[in-house]
């Protein structure tokens, strides 16, 4: 019995190894979209699936029912705008984050930026058009890039899709 918990506890430990992908410049190139946006303990929003969970905190705050369903309906819209964002990581080590919600005659708002890669710390440090440095914690979990940044409010957490170009 101790050696079949042993073995179930080494196949647990190696699939989420196996999920989890070593962040390099190479496997980040490229363009992505959000898939799924996350605030710790406070919503996680499905975009593919247009779901949202509320965490125990806005949900007591919603109160009943209705109210529930209007708070849903409010963080759906304010999530909506990052829907149709993309980030790409050119080779080159430029960036581009476009944001589709905002069209001028038929050209889309980009924001440009350069990006470094920190294998050791699976970090990207981007870098605008203003030199304003940010660095954000990622991963690669089940073929997405994991955006995690802390904020005064907790962990927020995109996680990216890869998109055909």
């Amino acid at each position: 019995m101790k050696q079949l918990k042993i073995v179930t506890l080494f196949l647990i430990l190696s699939l989420s190894l196996n999920a989890q992908t070593k962040i390099t410049k190479s496997n980040i190139i490229g363009k992505w979209a959000i898939s799924a946006i996350e605030m710790a303990g406070k919503f996680y929003y499905n975009i593919d699936t247009d779901s949202l969970n509320l965490g125990q905190e806005l949900k007591a705050q919603s109160g009943d029912e209705a109210q529930m369903n209007l708070v849903i309906a409010m963080v759906k819209q304010q999530l909506g705008v990052l829907t149709k964002m993309t980030l790409q990581f050119n080779a080159d080590g430029t960036a581009i984050l476009v944001d589709g919600t905002e069209l001028t005659a038929d050209v889309e708002k980009k924001s440009k930026a350069t990006y470094i890669v920190d294998e050791s710390n699976s970090s990207i440090t981007t870098k605008d058009s203003d030199n304003k440095e940010n660095t954000m914690k990622v991963d690669i979990m089940d073929g997405k890039l994991r955006i995690k940044q802390t904020q005064p409010e907790g962990e927020f957490i995109l996680s990216l899709k890869k998109v055909t170009i």
